[in-house]
């Protein structure tokens, strides 16, 4: 069903008077989702019921972008509203200005409790400034048992080598759920950071079964080593190789969307999801071949861009809308903020999503300003996307008849308009670029962590 914006804002805002208590807020980020492995989005396996449903009651976002296509800077965005050239991470080292407000302190100074649970503890991490604004704020990270398949890293903390492994969605919430107060006298915030669909690619046995009924023997080319080994060298994983990997991709986006599914069962049996917005997007998508190149954080194309994001209102009837503007995750803090009737702080770039009327146009400026990328900058304006390579030079495509980015068209092409290309240049050429700055360092255990996931390559 498709609603015009002004229904779209009575349905969601409601006539009349609204709720006395402030709702609670719950942010679902799933670290490495592409939107189009999702059901909602046009993908035709059973991988994603808990999120199509969501949306499908809610309303869903057609064409969200991440600001970045790695963790850190992206998260960075979507908890202060700016760029990566402006919150303070952009390299694989930086944390979070400690000038730039956040969102969970915004609403804990406005008398939310907020509580995040991180399952990736490497990058999300509280030494990156990650828990400011937060009462509570846990990373989570899990012992390896032996045998463990595909998924244990080799991380030094503490001074010894240890086997660890990134949590399982089921695990994330059950930490949470530990974490929410028996009585809840103030609305909640709550940060939900979901972890597996990255590599190691390791769904657990139910999940890994229903997509890989013949699975026999894992293939050497399925593995975290051998996914770094072709984003580095560009081999092509052989015919079986590419079905594992991406049946093992399907099996965790499908696990972690059984959790999104148990973690709002959950809420609704606590009394909470009646008076509550749920948030549930990505910080980033993943590259298979695509352009090249397995993984991300190397890239500025569309698929590790595009973010699924989907907004429900529990307080009020099912909408089932969608919206095809261009969006990112920017405009998710600000309308986060709006909901819960606190002002967004200034230098704050996003949109109140849910407003009333058209959206304010706004250049989306997508940012990867780390060592080692091919790119620097994406801008997109209406249907044109200028990407900006690491050596300066520029790049065009026009997404409406060329959503794959198969056919690039040079700054001088007479179908790229020329007003356009100096105006958007200019826009690129203004903003900060940091790569210049020198490294900040990082302690023995995110390093080996940072390696060990492919990021480090």
């Amino acid at each position: 069903m498709r609603v015009g914006l002004g229904c779209l804002a009575a349905l969601i805002a409601c006539a009349g008077e609204g709720p006395a208590a402030p709702p609670h807020l719950v942010l679902v980020v799933v670290d490495t989702l592409r939107a189009d492995r999702l059901g909602a989005y046009g993908h035709d396996r059973p991988t994603s019921p808990s999120f199509d449903g969501l949306a499908a009651e809610g309303v869903l976002f057609t064409r969200a972008f991440a600001p970045s296509s790695w963790t850190k800077p992206s998260v960075g965005s979507l908890f202060t509203s700016r760029l990566s050239s402006e919150h303070g991470i952009a390299r694989l080292g930086d944390g979070l200005d400690d000038a730039v407000p956040v969102l969970a302190e915004l609403l804990r100074d406005a008398g939310y409790h907020t509580i995040a649970v991180s399952g990736n503890p490497i990058q999300v991490a509280e030494r990156f400034g990650f828990a400011r604004g937060f009462d509570v704020f846990e990373p989570l990270m899990m012992p390896a048992p032996a045998g463990a398949f595909l998924d244990t890293l080799e991380i030094e903390l503490g001074g010894r080598r240890q086997s660890l492994r990134l949590p399982r969605a089921r695990e994330v919430n059950q930490r949470l759920l530990r974490r929410l107060p028996a009585e809840t006298t103030r609305p909640l915030f709550l940060y939900v950071h979901y972890v597996d669909p990255h590599t190691p690619y390791a769904p657990t046995r139910p999940f890994r079964e229903t997509f890989r009924r013949d699975a026999g023997e894992r293939p050497d080319g399925v593995s975290t080593d051998a996914l770094i080994e072709m984003a580095r060298t560009g081999r092509e994983p052989d015919a079986e190789e590419r079905r594992w990997l991406f049946d093992l991709y399907d099996a965790e986006v499908a696990q972690v969307d059984a959790a999104l599914g148990e973690l709002l069962a959950e809420l609704e049996r606590r009394g909470l999801a009646r008076n509550a917005v749920v948030v549930v997007t990505a910080d980033h998508g993943e590259e298979f071949g695509d352009h090249g190149g397995w993984g991300h954080g190397l890239t500025l194309h569309d698929e590790v861009l595009r973010a699924p994001l989907a907004l429900r209102d529990f307080r009020r009837p099912g909408v089932g809308a969608r919206r095809d503007e261009a969006v990112d995750l920017l405009d998710v803090p600000t309308t986060l903020l709006a909901l819960a009737g606190v002002e967004a702080a200034p230098g704050m770039r996003g949109r109140n999503l849910l407003a009333e009327g058209a959206l304010p146009e706004r250049d989306l400026v997508l940012e990867l300003l780390k060592g080692r990328s091919q790119h620097r900058r994406a801008l997109l304006r209406g249907p044109w996307k200028l990407l900006v390579h690491t050596d300066g030079s520029h790049t065009w495509y026009r997404l409406d008849r060329d959503p794959g980015e198969r056919e690039p068209l040079g700054p001088a092409d007479p179908r790229v308009p020329e007003a356009l290309s100096l105006e958007l240049s200019r826009v690129e050429a203004s903003l900060p670029d940091p790569r210049g700055l020198p490294e900040p360092s990082l302690d023995a255990g995110t390093r080996d962590a940072l390696e060990a996931l492919g990021y480090l390559r």
